[in-house]
């Protein structure tokens, strides 16, 4: 009779240690999980500067239930924060593109330059250095297959010369 008691007692602590171990809550989905991070859906950028200051000062009305003068020099506040990011942005994007426009400039007389093998290889090498850039900025370094590694090393050895 001990040993049924004692063998039932056994089999319900191992099942419910098994059950204890399961995380229910984690979220495999990567559509889901994207949809959790602020970055992703960048909801803010689609919205004038009005409202993103509205949206910002009835966040902190909520929490800090302001008098309504202080709630106009607080949406004063954030409006002279929102536009001051905006036209940060704004600089920003115009510089992007610049930069954009004249490293197209300088492939483009790079190429004319090059023969077409030598061309072929320099954009293999652009292709190797931006998965390599991508997969490090990720952090996913080890998902390079092993013939990448051999390039990867190669392109990390001439960066070092350049350096």
């Amino acid at each position: 009779m001990k040993k049924i008691i004692t063998m039932a007692m056994l089999f319900t602590g191992m099942s419910l240690a098994t059950f204890a171990q399961e995380n229910n809550n984690v979220v495999t989905d990567t559509a889901e999980r994207g949809k959790k991070h602020h970055r992703k859906e960048r909801v803010m950028e689609k919205k004038n500067p009005e409202e993103i200051a509205k949206i910002k000062t009835d966040r902190l009305d909520k929490e800090l239930k302001f008098t309504d003068e202080q709630r106009a020099k607080v949406y004063a506040i954030q409006m002279e924060d929102v536009q001051k990011t905006v036209a940060y942005r704004d600089q920003m994007n115009a510089i992007r593109d610049t930069h954009r426009q004249e490293m197209r400039l300088s492939r483009d007389k790079m190429s004319e330059v090059l023969t077409s093998e030598q061309n072929q290889a320099l954009k293999d090498k652009f292709k190797t250095h931006k998965k390599r850039k991508m997969m490090h900025h990720r952090g996913k370094r080890s998902r390079v297959q092993p013939a990448d590694n051999a390039a990867l090393e190669n392109v990390s050895s001439d960066t070092a010369v350049t350096k």
